[in-house]
């Protein structure tokens, strides 16, 4: 498994597994990406697509240098 599928926050609140799973390392990666790249008013006429692209991209950047 690489470190990107692990689970960010997962919890366990007495529910079944499967509904307390959190989101992914990546997922919160990339969320954390987007929010920087949101706040940079020089990229701000991109459209939010082509943000949340290049948000996966650098998640998936970092995911794969962490795994060296």
């Amino acid at each position: 498994m690489e470190k990107g599928d692990y689970l960010a926050f997962p919890f366990n609140d007495g529910q079944p597994a499967e509904w307390n799973q959190g989101m992914s390392k990546r997922e919160y990666m990339a969320t954390k990406a987007m929010e920087g790249l949101c706040r940079n008013d020089k990229d701000s006429y991109f459209p939010y697509t082509d943000i949340a692209k290049k948000a996966v991209e650098y998640a998936d950047a970092l995911i794969a240098a962490l795994n060296k």
